[in-house]
């Protein structure tokens, strides 16, 4: 049994779709997670280049807007999360600092890949659960049963940037506690395309 998300399982919405038995049909929770790897070629990059994928990367909005409305039924607010108010939430001056460092060394260049790399993959956009894993992602997979792909789809993200992980569960127990870990993931992890915990 995984207690946490199993990066080893970790593979592409692209891959799995195509490769639906690569996915145990067991109970469990899945996690997904936006990230555009970054090619790891030194030579294959250049400042400015590297500078509009972050630009990118940055204004991608993997969150739903929720209205809330007062008890009075007054006032109606708008609200989303913001990941980056800027790219990777540094000002301009930051973030040149960080691009010469980056491109200092090719062993700088490096340690930014699996920098960038760690906090793609530190925050899930979307955490669910399944009794039957392989059936429930196959679910999503069909683009009109899902909400996560329509927006994915919305950004026009590639589906082999958005990459998936899961646990799977020994189920000795008489009712289905997959929920409640998602639950308990979800309250901890605060994934963006969530739309009410549990």
């Amino acid at each position: 049994m995984n207690h946490g998300p199993n990066i080893d399982n970790l593979e592409t919405l692209y891959f799995y779709s195509k490769f639906l038995d690569k996915i145990p049909n067991v109970p469990g929770n899945y996690f997904w997670y936006y990230w555009p790897p970054i090619d790891d070629e030194f030579k294959n990059w250049d400042r400015n280049k590297l500078k509009l994928f972050l630009e990118d990367y940055s204004q991608k909005s993997l969150f739903y807007e929720l209205e809330c409305t007062d008890r009075y039924k007054k006032f109606k607010v708008k609200v989303q999360e913001v990941e980056f108010s800027a790219t990777l939430g540094l000002s301009s001056s930051l973030l040149e600092k960080l691009l010469d460092y980056i491109f200092q060394s090719e062993q700088n260049f490096k340690f930014f890949i699996d920098f960038f790399r760690s906090i793609c993959l530190c925050k899930p956009i979307y955490i669910g659960k399944a009794l039957r894993l392989r059936d429930r992602l196959k679910q999503h997979f069909e683009q009109r049963n899902s909400d996560i792909i329509r927006k994915i789809d919305s950004d026009k993200i590639p589906s082999y940037n958005i990459h998936i992980a899961f646990t799977t569960l020994d189920l000795d127990f008489e009712e289905d506690i997959t929920s409640i870990f998602e639950t308990v993931w979800q309250s901890k992890l605060r994934p963006g395309l969530v739309k009410k915990n549990g």
